[in-house]
């Protein structure tokens, strides 16, 4: 009997190719702290730093979120959301990793993936092709 199984193509989507992007992030943050690193979030509630919350609260990571020293007050809705959704309490600055930095390559369209696919709270302001209407009057 012939093994078909090497001729058989390994399609690979683009969202799973972002979910081993998102679980090399999870388990390299969950080695940091099983190494007694001290991790932080820093954040502005933008879509970079809301995707690193979602990740460190689902993957069970401990972290400190510390918001931005003046934080803009368009964002204090979503400042909100985040805050009940995830049961985070900010907290001054600290030392140690900052987690966000994880981040820092993947493109704005692998993040709005990873928003669409996790449902992660955001301000639609961040959005790629959002724009605000206003009312003329």
């Amino acid at each position: 009997m012939t093994n078909i199984l090497p001729f058989i193509k390994k399609i690979e989507t683009p969202a799973f190719a972002l979910e081993k992007q998102a679980l090399s992030v999870v388990l390299y943050l969950k080695r940091l702290q099983r190494s007694g690193e001290l991790l932080h979030q820093h954040t502005e509630f933008e879509i970079r730093d809301q995707v690193m919350t979602h990740l460190l609260v689902t993957a069970g990571v401990e972290f400190d979120l510390l918001e931005a020293p003046s934080p803009a007050p368009e964002r204090a809705s979503i400042r909100s959301i985040t805050r009940e959704r995830y049961g985070l309490a900010l907290k001054p600055g600290s030392d140690g990793v900052d987690a966000k930095e994880l981040l820092v390559d993947w493109p704005i369209d692998a993040l709005v993936q990873y928003v669409l696919d996790h449902e992660v709270p955001v301000d639609p302001r961040d959005m790629p092709g959002f724009e605000e209407k206003r009312l003329a009057g």
